[in-house]
């Protein structure tokens, strides 16, 4: 089966109406013989129509009307493509059933990602719902009006662009994406389909470098220095200081309390991400610092109970670096990541990061060790030449 080839035309039949324009239709060419016309509804005035590059100009709103035709093309695309990965044929017949759909695929798509987010509540922690429904927020937010039939290779890449404009980090924007093509893989296997086929087929997101960002000593001591403008940022700051003096992930710090301790100074744990069981010595490690801040929150079933959603919290620290005059992008995540690199400079021992970072595989650990000169320079002094 054949691609069909698309094309726009502008006054087919050479006529103008008593505004003096004439309308812009798709040319969809199913072969050489056979094509059909699409309306678009838009209406111009010759002066407005350039032929050579068939597109809108000298129109006030030549952009957005530029933007309707193509994006009814790549609707049109969607659907074809999806017939054919399914090995039906497309045909003027199966256009025009298209065209002529009901109204499922003018029903929300929004609401339709609201009702998926609340079927997962008994199935997800309750972080990760908190997280998908800031995510989705924020999808609907750069379009709430959004229906099945506009979801588009166009609009997401419209949308990606949005949260670049919007200053989410790589990492942030990547799992917004996820939960997206989530919910649009739900309604492609909805019966009937309410999307024929994903906009993210070939389309490549720019995922976060493998590097792990780390607060170096001087950055994270002028971390510690900054006062918390509200009593919610200064909970950000300590949540964000337990991860860096334990290296636990925000998922489990979110959920710790006094039920992770098996003596007053041994956290233990079964981790929510990978489900790996961990043993953090929390009294030991840099002298204790992790359980002084516990400490101001022990009354509390939760230490942190009350803490705001993710990308909240993520905007608090970039606040929060900037006072301290930090130049990286700081997520929760950093934390994490400065716990892996510290204790990989200090102890200088792979097997011990492995086991209180709860990695299942070394080569994890060792994306925290670097040839540091000084911490080489450490360990020569250490050995005991005969």
């Amino acid at each position: 089966m054949n691609k069909a080839k698309y094309t726009k035309v502008y006054n087919r039949n050479n006529r103008l109406d008593k505004y003096g324009k004439a309308p812009i239709n798709i040319v969809v060419y199913f072969s050489r013989n056979i094509r059909r016309f699409v309306k678009t509804g838009i209406s111009i005035a010759p002066d407005e129509w350039n032929e050579a590059k068939r597109i809108v100009k000298k129109h006030k709103n030549a952009i957005r009307l530029n933007y309707v035709i193509d994006s009814l093309i790549s609707k049109i695309e969607d659907f074809e493509l999806g017939l054919l990965n399914r090995n039906f044929e497309f045909n003027p017949a199966t256009l025009d059933t298209y065209l002529q759909k009901g109204n499922e695929r003018e029903s929300s798509f929004i609401s339709y990602g609201w009702s998926y987010i609340e079927s997962l509540k008994n199935s997800k922690a309750k972080s990760t719902i908190n997280a998908y429904t800031s995510h989705w927020r924020a999808f609907e937010n750069y379009n709430s009006d959004l229906k099945f039939r506009d979801v588009t290779r166009l609009f997401i890449e419209g949308f990606d662009k949005y949260l670049k404009t919007k200053k989410y980090s790589v990492s942030a924007i990547q799992v917004i994406h996820g939960l997206v093509k989530n919910v649009i893989k739900k309604a492609m296997n909805a019966e009937p389909p309410l999307i024929d086929r994903s906009p993210y087929i070939n389309l490549k997101i720019e995922t976060p470098s493998n590097s792990k960002e780390a607060l170096t000593p001087k950055e994270f001591e002028a971390f510690l220095e900054v006062e918390p403008a509200t009593e919610i940022m200064a909970i950000v700051k300590d949540m964000f200081l337990v991860s860096a003096y334990t290296g636990v992930r925000y998922s489990d710090i979110i959920r710790m309390g006094t039920h992770f301790f098996t003596d007053s100074e041994t956290m233990s744990f079964k981790m929510q991400k990978t489900k790996h069981d961990v043993t953090i010595p929390i009294g030991q490690l840099f002298g204790g610092k992790a359980l002084d801040i516990l400490n101001k929150y022990k009354e509390n079933d939760l230490y942190f109970g009350v803490y705001p959603c993710l990308t909240t919290i993520e905007k608090l620290l970039l606040y929060l670096a900037k006072k301290a005059n930090i130049k990286k992008h700081i997520t929760f995540h950093v934390a994490r990541h400065t716990f892996g690199t510290t204790l990989a400079d200090l102890s200088g021992d792979p097997f011990l990061v492995m086991s209180l970072m709860g990695h299942r595989n070394i080569k994890t650990t060792m994306g925290y060790f670097h040839d540091n000169p000084e911490t080489r320079k450490k360990k020569i002094l250490k050995i005991e030449w005969e």
